[in-house]
């Protein structure tokens, strides 16, 4: 059915219930200016290495795979623990034991709905993460609701930027985030690896490294306005929320999977495939029958004679983001012959006509025509 908006009372209601949690761009740039939110980040998880990169550090806890399981994108994958279907209107209506302080976030985020850009979208959310060795993890996971997510996970976010803003160079203690010490009793200290109490919507981060004629270029642009999380910020893609691709599947289980959701992302934002986001695409299998994907696919196999395969994509490992606890997987998509990601694009626009290279909303782009040197 067509969307509704509700009633103008309810969304006034949760639009001043959630005010006090809004981070401005000027609070980000204030808290990351300084040294505070590291020397918090560093007491609140004194048993979590933090990246660091390039003389950078960043809020992430991340391990790199095993080698010997880098050829599997699926590696990580373990089971679905809990097969009860989220009733997509409400907050907690499973009864999950969410923090009471994300219903006005829900309530608001859910209001502003327009089933377009703005949906409340089945999602596979952190049950468990288990360790078996270095680098070797399984993700069991069970059903959420994007707008959950948000409201129990992204929220703890918006949380620790609001306290440190307030004395960026600081150093807080766990007592000054409640919702993130509520968390941390009810997960037995273990919140990074334990998803109870939350909805905490499992990723799919992955980049593009294509081979130049001097050197490798990668894939990177700003996330839009238009995007509930993180607009404006510099983002790698194909990336995106690990969910079902179809509602109509068959295979629960072959769902739960990283290499159907990066391949989801690769066609919805690079050759514009919406229809794939919100579940509009009558088929059996909704990825089946487009060309990008398959373009991709084949390109990850020998040649003829036994040549190198042109594209190789690899499972890289798991990250938590320590301000959302939001886990993702990482994947590498390496273009090793120099001319192919011009191919594609060029091949895109010749046989899918309405598909051709072109960045979907997602990500800003004020320029008319894009082609792959340029990006």
């Amino acid at each position: 059915m067509p969307h509704q908006p509700g009633p103008w009372p309810l969304r006034a209601l949760a639009e001043l219930e959630s005010r006090r949690y809004s981070v401005s761009d000027n609070r980000v740039r204030k808290v990351f200016g300084a040294s505070g939110w590291e020397g918090t980040l560093r007491r609140l998880y004194p048993e979590i290495p933090l990246v660091s990169l390039g003389g950078c550090t960043f809020p992430i806890w991340a391990e790199v795979a095993a080698p010997e399981l880098r050829g599997d994108l699926d590696s990580a994958i373990g089971n679905i623990t809990d097969h009860v279907r989220p009733d997509r209107r409400r907050y907690d209506a499973e009864g999950r034991g969410f923090d009471h302080r994300g219903r006005a976030e829900f309530r608001r985020t859910y209001w502003r709905r327009d089933e377009v850009r703005r949906f409340n979208a089945e999602t596979f959310a952190l049950d468990n993460i288990e360790r078996h060795g270095p680098g070797r993890f399984r993700i069991h996971a069970r059903y959420g609701t994007y707008f959950q997510s948000v409201a129990t996970s992204e929220m703890l976010e918006r949380e620790f930027i609001d306290v440190v803003s307030r004395r960026p160079n600081a150093v807080w203690s766990l007592s000054d985030f409640p919702r993130r010490a509520w968390l941390r009793e009810r997960a037995d200290g273990n919140e990074l690896f334990n998803g109870t109490h939350r909805a905490a919507a499992l990723s799919v981060a992955a980049v593009m490294i294509v081979k130049e004629k001097q050197g490798y270029s990668a894939l990177l642009s700003r996330r839009s306005g238009d995007v509930k999380t993180h607009p404006g910020f510099q983002h790698v893609f194909p990336s995106g929320i690990l969910a079902p691709t179809s509602s109509r599947y068959g295979s629960e289980r072959a769902e739960y999977s990283v290499k159907r959701a990066f391949l989801r992302e690769f066609a919805e934002e690079l050759f514009g495939y919406d229809d794939l986001a919100y579940d509009s695409r009558d088929l059996r299998d909704p990825l089946g029958g487009i060309w990008p994907i398959q373009h991709l696919l084949n390109a990850t196999q020998p040649g003829p004679m036994g040549e190198p395969p042109a594209v190789e994509i690899r499972y890289t490992g798991i990250s938590v983001p320590l301000l959302t606890l939001r886990p993702e997987v990482y994947v590498l998509v390496l273009v090793r012959q120099p001319g192919w990601f011009d191919e594609l694009v060029s091949g895109a626009e010749l046989r899918c006509r309405r598909h051709g290279f072109n960045l979907n909303w997602e990500f800003e782009d004020d320029r008319d025509d894009i082609d792959a040197p340029q990006l």
